[in-house]
């Protein structure tokens, strides 16, 4: 029997590695069709805290997806919506139609080596396989929200989705194990792509424009998607959850700050009249999540923040939310690629209002959006110094030297400054 919490130790997608694993579950599996691979559902116990559901394919106590064999016939489930049956349930292969008509040569594979909490395979430079090691019952965002973009409006600024696996079981919600996606050549994800027109000199401010366009029109897609109105119970909610984020953050610091001027930011969303809608939105939306391509550029990855629950991550929110994310992620950029503080702030400046102007001109009078000036201005700042408290706290936890980047943004709303 294969000895799961020694094979998981070693895998760059297993992010438990200081918990002790005092158990493992298969809570179920298979035998890969035309191979002697195991497809496992496993569930980890720990000395502390919850349990976690992973999906571990194995072959010869190895991960399975450096087999070449392997990945060709998970790529084959999906193209033929094959189904493989399980000790309890089945695993789905579903074909979309994003799924090239030619069949074109997909067995010469790579595997992406930069992949932390997935697993993604290339075939023939044409599709790209990733695969969800971390589990929850119910569809995972990414794989809904490609779905709905290819299959049911013409958003085209995505991969296009070409399929999926599931795991399905009675009495229980499907669990995404992996989705299936049209490969997209670019010139690099959007951080590094930007770090490179910084350090050589060229101006960024009509390729942000371009995004702004791009992220209304997304909005715009993902808004004909069951959206809700806002109430004001919401406002009151949204209000009450920021200012306690908020709270949690500032009592980690090892200094003081006036904790009462920052929280008014929040407080003023509870006067506001409800005004838009609740829609599906990006959820995890920053520079690392686009790609740049010639003269434009793709959104990827609406998975959402990993840290986070699959019923969070499928919450509706204000699109605010990502543009907050996006213009965090220029605050961010520029602090990484521009040293001096007069050149940095003139260019944070000037990009995000590139963006900004131009997504509010794409977006028009859409009614996702507060038609109010000064509504919309009091959720987008509230959404920007929310998103710095949350990096306030990643960055204590995971870069304490990076603390300033985000702090910078909460004292600048301190004293009343324009965020970011």
């Amino acid at each position: 029997m294969t000895d799961f919490p020694a094979l998981l130790r070693n895998q760059r997608w297993f992010g438990a590695k200081s918990r002790h694993i005092t158990s493992v579950e298969i809570l179920d599996s298979a035998v890969l069709t035309g191979t002697t691979t195991l497809l496992n559902l496993i569930t980890n116990n720990y000395a502390e805290g919850l349990g976690e559901t992973y999906f571990v394919p194995v072959l010869k106590d190895s991960d399975a997806l450096l087999d070449d064999a392997t990945c060709l016939s998970i790529l084959g489930l999906i193209e033929n919506e094959s189904r493989i049956p399980t000790q309890h349930g089945n695993i789905q292969g579903c074909r979309s139609s994003g799924f090239p008509n030619a069949a074109p040569n997909l067995s010469a594979i790579r595997r992406v080596k930069t992949e932390q909490s997935n697993s993604s395979i290339i075939f023939g430079d044409r599709l790209i396989l990733k695969l969800f090691r971390r589990q929850q019952p119910g569809e995972n965002p990414d794989c809904e929200l490609s779905r709905y973009l290819t299959e049911h409006t013409q958003f085209r600024a995505i991969p296009p989705f070409a399929g999926s696996l599931e795991y399905r079981r009675q009495g229980s919600e499907p669990y995404t194990l992996a989705i299936l996606q049209g490969l997209v050549p670019n010139l690099g994800d959007g951080l590094n792509w930007t770090l490179e027109q910084i350090r050589a000199g060229h101006p960024v401010s009509e390729a942000f424009a371009k995004l702004g366009r791009r992220t209304a029109q997304m909005h715009a897609a993902l808004a004909t998607f069951q959206p809700q109105p806002i109430e004001h119970a919401d406002l009151l909610s949204l209000a009450d959850d920021m200012s306690h984020h908020a709270k949690q953050s500032l009592a980690r610091l090892d200094r003081e700050l006036p904790g009462h001027e920052i929280l008014d930011c929040f407080d003023r969303l509870k006067t506001l009249k409800p005004s838009s809608l609740r829609i599906r939105i990006h959820g995890d939306y920053h520079l690392g999540q686009i790609l740049r391509v010639p003269d434009d550029f793709v959104i990827l990855d609406f998975e959402g923040e990993p840290t986070k629950s699959l019923t969070e991550r499928r919450a509706k929110h204000c699109p605010l939310k990502d543009v907050a994310g996006m213009l965090r992620s220029f605050s961010y950029v520029s602090y990484i690629g521009i040293p001096d503080e007069t050149t940095r702030h003139n260019w944070e400046v000037s990009t995000c209002a590139a963006f900004l102007d131009a997504y509010t001109q794409e977006a028009g009078n859409a009614t996702f959006l507060p038609a109010d000036p000064q509504a919309f201005n009091t959720l987008l700042k509230a959404y920007v110094l929310d998103k710095a408290f949350y990096e306030l706290n990643y960055e204590i936890d995971n870069r304490p030297d990076w603390v300033r980047i985000p702090l910078s943004a909460i004292l600048a709303s301190q004293h009343g400054e324009d965020l970011p």
